[in-house]
């Protein structure tokens, strides 16, 4: 994740490589011992002339790896284990060869060698340069034991030789694809780590740059992230302001207090960082230090500010520099390495598409408030004019200024109810403003569920009284008091009891109330036209009806279910329903006991 991951990383790799070739040394320093260990009991059968000497050569061998394996373990590199399996290899070929000139023997000795080296390239996970010493060392051994019993070197010579030469080749050839192999297999395990540290990394920082949604409080956290990811000495943001064309200092984390104070007071005119703008623009990242590239920064800067390393990455919008992003080190010289860079660039990356959101969403809140306040300042213009209109008509239906012919009546009627449901829409879109504004508040207080449903009785039968649609009130023994808001309560039940008048035109419409699950349940339900199991999951949002011909047949703007829930949402419960198209709808109203 840092330079310091990317050693610990490398010398991980390394253990386990010392790891390996230290189990496979003291194996192949066991198998040699239990091989002397053999052979000293061929001896006494075979060559029982010669076994005192041939018994000494074993013990020295026997001698030499036991010495070996107690330095194992003390070797530090891989280079002294490698030393240290060529010494046992290259005493044991010599004592091979010594006991084969004992005996007179000039076969034994090239086929133990032999052995011994293809082995070593099989089972040692070592260099081919250690397997070409280890196969040279073999080749003099089996010389020396040739030209000793022959009396020349006629035999190495000869057809024998070819078979000799090729098996040692072949170890150094097995022990070099061994090796390439290792490497490609250490190099893969690196990069994959790598990756890993990358990917997890810009997890955190992604993680980060979503949970805040305000850019200052979203740049400190990112300086801060980026000191700790990078393991570097500080971090800092500058961002462009193009009414003063110049970068400013706007969020860092590292620096002393007066520091922190001086930078944020530093102006950079893009005139002055020209050069390290066309920078970022063609690579996006730059490292810049007294010694490289120090001509991209403004005189002086580095010294102010105590750097002497730092990297910079461009801060973009679409194809644009923004802002730029850095970090950097007081006191190292040594450049960031690759896979910090790449760390660096995809905080950038993340970086950039947060501050975009962020823009985004603040211009976004500022139309909806201007929104909101524009259709807050219309409906409550427009209420007044409709309640001077109703009041009018109403007048006039009452006979105040003399009576009205039948048709005149008829036409006052439907005036007193068109700006009557203009005045119910206008009311609507006022509440549904002043929802989205964060303005609607809540005074709540003991209610009483069986006096609210009361008086929503009185007020139904005066209002939507109708011959073909019987009203069906039914409460529940001990239904409990809750702590809410019940003139808000009072305009959810009465919305949802108007549209079951609205779309019931014979039939009956139950009103049942029962105690639910620590709180309230209220159900409405009716025998009207129903909705479709298609439309039942959209017609809480705004402005959405069941059907698109039943705004023409019904009236209606589509706001009334979307306000009941945005209503509850505020309340504390939750509302549901439960319809079959041409049968009828149950809406169920649940309500805590302490809202």
């Amino acid at each position: 994740m840092r330079k310091a991951s990317a050693e610990v990383a490398q010398t991980g790799n390394q253990d386990a490589v010392s790891s390996l070739l230290v189990e496979r040394l003291r194996v192949g320093f066991w198998l040699i011992l239990l091989g002397n260990a053999a052979f000293a009991l061929a001896d006494l059968r075979l060559e029982p002339a010669h076994v005192v000497r041939l018994y000494q050569y074993k013990l020295l061998a026997t001698a030499v790896v036991l010495g070996a394996l107690w330095l194992l373990p003390r070797c530090t590199t891989d280079a002294a284990l490698e030393w240290t399996g060529l010494l046992v290899l290259g005493v044991v070929d010599l004592i091979t060869a010594g006991q084969g000139i004992i005996i007179g023997d000039p076969v034994t000795t090239p086929a133990l060698c032999i052995t011994a080296s293809v082995a070593a390239s099989a089972l040692i996970p070592w260099t081919a340069w250690a397997q070409l010493i280890a196969a040279t060392m073999a080749g003099l051994a089996i010389g020396w034991n040739a030209y000793a019993v022959v009396g020349g070197f006629d035999a190495l010579l000869g057809y024998p030789a070819l078979p000799v030469v090729l098996s040692l080749a072949v170890s150094v050839y097995v022990a070099y694809t061994f090796q390439t192999y290792r490497n490609a297999l250490a190099q893969r395990d690196r990069a994959r780590d790598e990756e890993t540290r990358i990917a997890s990394a810009l997890a955190r920082v992604g993680q980060a740059m979503i949970s805040s949604l305000d850019s200052p409080d979203l740049l400190e956290g990112l300086c801060q992230l980026t000191t700790d990811v990078l393991s570097c000495d500080f971090s800092h943001t500058f961002l462009w302001h193009p009414d003063e064309d110049v970068y400013r200092a706007v969020a860092g984390y590292g620096d002393s207090r007066e520091r922190c104070e001086a930078l944020r007071a530093l102006k950079l005119p893009r005139e002055m960082v020209r050069s390290l703008i066309a920078r970022l623009e063609r690579d996006g990242l730059v490292q810049v230090s007294a010694a490289l590239n120090a001509e991209l920064l403004p005189p002086g800067v580095q010294a102010a500010y105590g750097m002497t390393l730092a990297l910079f990455v461009a801060l973009r919008r679409g194809g644009d520099i923004i802002g730029i992003h850095s970090a950097g080190y007081r006191g190292r010289q040594e450049p960031f390495v690759h896979e910090q860079e790449r760390i660096s660039t995809g905080m950038a990356q993340i970086a950039s598409l947060a501050l975009e959101n962020a823009r985004l969403i603040t211009e976004l809140t500022s139309a909806h408030r201007i929104k909101s306040d524009f259709v807050a300042t219309m409906s409550h213009e427009l209420r007044t004019p409709l309640n001077v209109t109703i009041g009018y008509a109403d007048l006039l239906l009452d006979g105040a200024f003399g009576e009205l012919g039948p048709e005149q009546a008829d036409t006052m009627g439907r005036l007193r109810k068109q700006a009557g449901d203009l005045l119910d829409l206008v009311s609507t879109t006022l509440d549904l403003s002043r929802l989205d504004a964060g303005r609607m508040t809540l005074q709540r207080e003991e209610t009483d569920i069986a006096r609210l449903l009361a008086e929503i009785e009185v007020e139904t039968r005066t209002a939507w009284s109708s011959p073909a649609v019987e009203f069906v009130w039914n409460l529940a023994p001990e239904v409990p008091r809750l702590h809410t808001d019940a003139t808000k309560l009072k305009v959810v039940l009465s919305n949802l009891i108007g549209n079951a008048v609205k779309f019931t035109a014979a039939g009956n419409i139950t009103v049942h109330a029962r105690p639910y699950r620590d709180g309230v349940e209220i159900a409405i339900s009716d025998t009207g036209i129903g909705i479709s199991s298609e439309n039942q999951s959209s017609i809480f949002e705004p402005f959405s009806q069941a059907d698109e011909s039943i705004g023409a047949r019904y009236g209606g703007a589509g706001l009334g279910l979307h306000i009941v829930r945005r209503l509850l949402d505020l309340l504390g419960g939750t509302i549901t329903v439960g319809s079959e198209l041409g049968h009828g709808s149950t809406f169920r109203v649940w309500l805590p006991r302490e809202g």
